[in-house]
């Protein structure tokens, strides 16, 4: 009887296992479903010479502000905003001041002329 209430116990732990398991599968595909849709509302775009962020198409309505993606989260499903992190000066021979954003969730980050931004002709 014993062996009998252990094996039942493994199969139960084995079923509880399996639930889970089940209910994280069904969570992701509706996330990715989530994301497909999603994702069609931007378009890989230079918003400067070399740097490269995803940008809302402009026949799309997003209750939003304008924004960047990173191109190597947007790659993995995630939609993960640029932020703004430093000005950078004015160096001999360079045009200009730049200013950096960062990805803070993979570390992706651009340098884009002074005065380009989300939202401004990018």
């Amino acid at each position: 009887m014993v062996e009998a209430q252990a094996k039942l116990l493994v199969v139960l732990q084995q079923e509880q296992a399996l639930i889970a398991e089940k209910r994280q599968l069904e969570e992701e595909i509706v996330r990715l479903k989530a994301w497909g849709a999603e994702r069609e509302n931007y378009a890989l775009q230079a918003v400067d010479r070399g740097a490269f962020a995803y940008v809302k198409k402009p026949d799309v309505q997003i209750a939003e502000p304008e924004t960047w993606l990173c191109p190597g989260c947007y790659g993995n499903a995630k939609k993960s905003f640029l932020q703004f992190d430093q000005r950078i000066p004015e160096k001999s021979g360079a045009r200009g001041q730049y200013n950096r954003w960062v990805c803070h969730v993979c570390g992706y980050s651009l340098s884009v002329n002074y005065g380009k931004a989300p939202g401004k002709g990018s």
